[in-house]
């Protein structure tokens, strides 16, 4: 089987590593990071220049087209540099559960989506769901000819400035049900909601969400009503698989970090390098890595996949295994640095806490070890 990649996706990640090179280096990162919003309009303007943002839709929404392996080789150079900017809450979640809905709400949403034009958000966590959106308590009861939506969602990434919300919300069955989930597009300055932005460990904004008897038409629902989950899931699926890709960017950076440090710092007049212990330890984060590359190339190709229940139970494996890997490579690489690996000053310790944040989002590996060996992600208990 035939891994090399194509010439034009060499260039487009090329593109890309290039651009985040020149303009998103560490200090930049941490400018965006401590800034009032957590990211730059400049740097989003210049993603949508480079098609980093139309890439993953079909030309018809406004798209490039581009695949799941295009999609995986920008992802890895956006996991290395750290990218603050809302591209996996607006273009991968929000964006691929649009994508998966197809239809009208596709044609209608995607193209400001690719464009870049509005930021959106997919609220999907609860106090009580522990990664399992068919456990999902937000209600939206029937009011006339519309909805009338209460309750609360948490975690949700750039919920705070994000233009348009994707909720999932009940609208029939029980808790625990697939069925009676539907999805509803809503303005995120609509009146009735409260949002409480701050940041995740890793400095990603993030908001918590408060619906109090907000009132939508039913031109706000999208899709079928009470069909939501199946596409739901489906965009979760693959946007594990876009965090494979990210986990792997991060951490060959932090295997060439780690390597200079060991290159460069002195003790007993001598680089550490030339100790043998620490070059078993640079060569076991280099095994590790190999390990999520070979996981995030499986999801590339798994993610696409038409049969939900091998779907699920093939993310579950990568979810596991890069997120036990990437542990491994991040808590190895603060060891060789010593101490200043966990400073905020250290290019290392912010790595450290953005894979820790990517093996906890959808579920942590024990989590989706369970998920494996029942292959039941609807029932099984967190």
């Amino acid at each position: 089987m035939d891994f090399s990649f194509t010439e034009e996706q060499r260039a487009l990640q090329d593109a890309v590593s290039r651009y985040l090179r020149q303009s998103y280096g560490f200090l930049q990162r941490e400018a965006r990071r401590r800034s009032e919003r957590g990211w730059d309009d400049g740097t989003w303007r210049a993603l949508g220049e480079l098609g980093v943002l139309a890439l993953p839709f079909d030309q018809q929404h406004g798209g490039l087209g581009g695949g799941t392996v295009e999609t995986m080789l920008v992802a890895q150079e956006l996991g290395r540099a750290m990218v603050m900017e809302p591209w996996f809450a607006s273009v991968v979640l929000a964006g691929g559960t649009l994508a998966a809905l197809g239809g009208r709400d596709a044609e209608r949403w995607l193209p400001s989506i690719a464009s870049g034009e509005q930021i959106f958000a997919l609220a999907l966590e609860e106090p009580d769901t522990a990664w399992r959106p068919a456990h999902s308590r937000l209600a939206a009861t029937r009011d006339g000819e519309g909805y009338r939506v209460d309750g609360s969602k948490i975690l949700v990434e750039h919920g705070a400035s994000a233009d348009v919300l994707l909720v999932l919300a009940r609208t029939s069955g029980a808790v625990g049900e697939g069925a009676g989930l539907s999805l509803f597009a809503i303005a995120a300055d609509h009146p009735g909601i409260r949002r409480s932005g701050y940041r995740r460990h890793d400095g990603v904004p993030v908001a918590d969400l408060e619906f109090d008897q907000v009132r939508l038409p039913a031109s706000a629902l999208l899709g079928t009503e009470g069909a939501a989950l199946a596409a739901v899931e489906q965009a979760i699926d693959r946007a594990m698989a876009v965090q494979a890709a990210e986990a792997l960017g991060l951490t060959e950076s932090l295997l060439a970090l780690t390597i200079e440090h060991l290159q460069t710092r002195q003790q007993f007049g001598r680089p550490l390098a030339t100790f043998q212990v620490l070059q078993h330890g640079a060569v076991d984060m280099l095994v590790a890595i190999e390990q999520v590359r070979s996981m995030a190339w499986f999801a590339a190709s798994a993610a696409t996949g038409q049969d939900a229940a091998a779907r699920r139970r093939a993310m579950s494996s990568v979810k596991y295994l890069v997120g036990r890997n990437a542990r491994m490579v991040a808590q190895m690489a603060v060891q060789l640095h010593g101490a200043i690996g966990l400073t905020d000053e250290c290019v290392v310790s912010h790595a450290f806490r953005r894979l820790m944040s990517l093996e906890l989002q959808f579920g942590d590996a024990q989590h989706h070890l369970a998920a494996y060996a029942v292959d039941d992600r609807v029932g099984a208990q967190p």
